[in-house]
């Protein structure tokens, strides 16, 4: 199984191991351009859902998966600082 520089596993764009397409990685296993976060990992795992009905129902997946649309980033900068964004506004 193929990982990126910090130990992400490779997935393509539904979210499958290349070679294992039944296999899914999801979260901060998985190598994607947005940070790992438990809101990030429902909305793949709503994708994922969304694709296995698709291939129970014995239907293509999509093109193009929905975009996944964040409510929201917090971040530490140490044990007093940090950062956020939330509805698009800055705190």
């Amino acid at each position: 199984m193929e990982k990126d520089s910090i130990g992400r596993v490779l997935v393509n764009k539904y979210y499958q191991v290349p070679g294992h397409e039944d296999v899914f990685v999801v979260g901060d296993c998985a190598a994607l351009n947005h940070a790992p976060s438990a809101q990030l990992a429902e909305s793949q795992a709503e994708h994922i859902a969304m694709l296995l009905t698709k291939k129970w129902a014995g239907e293509e997946f999509p093109d193009e998966m929905p975009k996944i649309k964040l409510k929201g980033v917090l971040g530490s900068l140490g044990k007093k600082h940090g950062f956020g964004l939330m509805g698009g506004k800055k705190p």
